[in-house]
């Protein structure tokens, strides 16, 4: 495994790997308490919604017993019972008796009176009188034994009923019918859920079709949201606690309880976004305080590594010193670990020895040095007074033959004139060539300013238009769409830039092409001449920048050696090479002159 650059180093190592060790132990505690206090708090929203739901159903079971011993209490009075034998009951004094009964009993909101053949005799409400009991189920019940119907369904809505023999003890004369009222009952229970105000209870009947709401308000019998959720298929598991959507759509948590000795059920429901407020809350301080310990271990983590890579550093820093050359300044030895003490000490004892070698051969190398600039020097002397020897012999050959046929033309002025003409033209020659050579000899002073590369370009092409038009040669000018501006000194640029155009010209022949090219890239900027001429020697390349060396029978050497020194100057380069397209290929004729400027002298 390679690691990453930051990472190679051992502090980074150390803190980056106990870092992660113990952000993840941090982590691990902070998700095992999150998991902990949800659970510990679901838990106690459940046993806290069955101790509710239990008490609830007490609650309700004594409210259904008294409302059962209410009508107990009338159904063997003697009032009903000697109506009842009458074959025409009196209907107003049954009415004003039930009125009576009525006002004092909270647990009904109507009551009515039913003889054995099902007629009503007497009712609080007249509605009562259009209802025929033997098709009623709360009638047929109620002539065998206390009931609680399950639904009566009346033209109004839906009611709760309860209904009861009236009897001598042998014989059933008639029943009691009371409607139960139902809004008391969820009175009761509100007070019993106190001041919770996201918690409810319903009351399901033994159907399971419909529920009571007690906190809606609402004072009649609704089809319930229950049929179709979990909870129903756990109604006889008085301990089981669920989440699931209650009528409205919105999830609770729910409970259920069957009521003692009847067939009701009482359901607590708690809205969920309630119970898992305090998790949220418990959430935000466990991520707090775990946010607070990783900072807190990161901290201790990082001063534990630099404890540890201090003294290290003080070592790699000696280190780099020692590879860089610098053997002079000792090592610093570091404070803490023995170890790296001891081979801080050691590595100053190396180093010291290592400096001393090195001032020995440093001697040496002078000595060998000055040795060695003395024989090149003598070598150049020597070589530059054969080349100056040769070069000159040329024209001194050529002034010798021109005075020896002006002294056998003596009386011949067409000839005299002509010779003394070419006389002139050779010490002229001359005095160019041994110009020439002191110009390469004499350091170039540049004066730098901003200028346009591609600019500098067009404008030295432009002094060759003549020629390229005498010579019928095509000069393309490629710059590149970026403006190029650098520090150059312009002059000597365009030195070189028309001694490599006069050599791209006498290469060529007759409906020649020139290229030239003017390119950035990132991090050079580039002028590349490409001529179709006849290409280039045979020589390697690298001895064309050669001083006096020439392919040419009447050139001086003097042409690219001048131009690699400009670029030198420039900090650039020139290259030399076969022309090549655009695809690379190096099989057409002709030659490729590159120079490269560095960006960093970039504008």
């Amino acid at each position: 495994m390679k690691w990453p650059r930051p990472l190679r180093r051992i502090g980074w190592r150390i803190f980056t790997l106990f870092g992660l060790l113990l952000v993840g132990v941090s982590l691990l505690f902070s998700v095992t308490g999150l998991k902990f206090a949800d659970e510990t708090i679901r838990a106690n929203a459940e046993n806290e919604l069955r101790i509710m739901s239990i008490n609830l159903s007490r609650q309700v079971q004594r409210q259904l017993n008294h409302i059962e011993e209410t009508l107990d209490s009338l159904e063997n009075h003697g009032f009903l019972l000697e109506e009842l034998r009458r074959v025409e009951p009196n209907k107003a004094e049954i009415e004003e008796f039930l009125q009576n009964r009525l006002t004092s009993l909270a647990l009904f909101e109507e009551l009515a009176v039913y003889n054995r053949n099902g007629v009503c005799v007497g009712a609080t409400d007249p509605s009562w009188y259009d209802i025929p009991g033997k098709q009623q189920a709360f009638f047929i019940s109620g002539l065998r034994q206390f009931n609680f119907s399950d639904i009566y369904t009346s033209d109004e809505g839906k009611i709760q009923l309860v209904s009861t023999p009236i009897s001598t003890g042998t014989v059933t004369k008639g029943v009691l019918v009371g409607q139960v009222n139902m809004s008391w009952i969820y009175d009761v229970m509100d007070q019993q859920l106190g001041v919770l105000p996201n918690t409810d209870a319903f009351l399901i009947d033994s159907a399971l079709r419909f529920i009571t709401p007690g906190k809606t308000g609402i004072d009649r019998l609704l089809e319930s949201h229950l049929i179709a959720t979990p909870l129903i298929k756990h109604l006889n598991q008085e301990f089981w606690v669920g989440q699931y959507p209650n009528f409205n759509g919105s999830q609770v948590l729910g409970t259920v309880s069957k009521i003692p000795n009847r067939r009701w059920y009482v359901v607590v429901e708690r809205d969920l976004v309630e119970v898992t407020r305090p998790i949220k809350s418990a959430a935000k301080v466990i991520l707090a305080a775990t946010v607070l310990l990783i900072g807190l271990l990161i901290l201790i983590t990082y001063l534990l590594t630099r404890s540890i890579t201090r003294p290290l550093m003080t070592l790699v820093d000696g280190a780099q010193k020692v590879a860089t050359g610098d053997f002079a300044q000792p090592f610093t030895i570091p404070e803490g670990i023995d170890e790296v003490a001891f081979l801080a000490s050691e590595f100053d004892k190396m180093r010291s020895k290592v400096a001393a070698f090195q001032e020995r051969i440093l001697e040496r190398l002078e000595e060998s040095e000055r040795k060695l600039i003395d024989s090149e020097r003598l070598a150049a002397i020597g070589t530059l007074a054969s080349s100056l020897a040769h070069e000159i012999r040329n024209p001194l050959n050529a002034m010798s033959l021109l005075l020896s046929r002006l002294e056998l033309a003596k009386s011949n002025d067409v000839v005299r004139s002509q010779v003394t003409k070419d006389l002139r033209g050779e010490i002229g020659r001359l005095d160019r060539l041994v110009s020439n050579i002191l110009d390469y000899a004499r350091p170039l002073n540049l004066q730098l300013q901003t200028t346009d590369l591609g600019a500098l370009v067009k404008s030295t092409v432009e002094l060759y238009r003549g020629v390229f038009d005498g010579k019928q040669i095509r000069c393309d000018v490629l710059v590149a769409p970026k403006q190029v501006k650098l520090n150059l000194d312009p002059d000597r640029v365009k030195q070189a830039l028309v001694n490599l155009i006069q050599n791209a010209v006498e290469a060529m022949s007759v409906n020649g092409l020139l290229t030239i090219d003017v390119q950035i890239d990132a991090s050079l900027a580039k002028v590349i001449l490409r001529d179709d001429g006849v290409g280039l020697p045979s020589q390697p390349a690298g001895r064309l920048f050669d001083l006096f060396f020439t392919t040419k029978e009447k050139g001086t050497g003097l042409g690219l050696s001048t131009v690699k020194k400009i670029m030198d100057a420039h900090r650039g380069e020139v290259s030399i090479g076969p022309r090549s397209d655009q695809t690379g290929s190096t099989r057409q004729r002709g030659s490729e002159v590159a120079l490269s400027f560095p960006l960093n002298s970039q504008i």
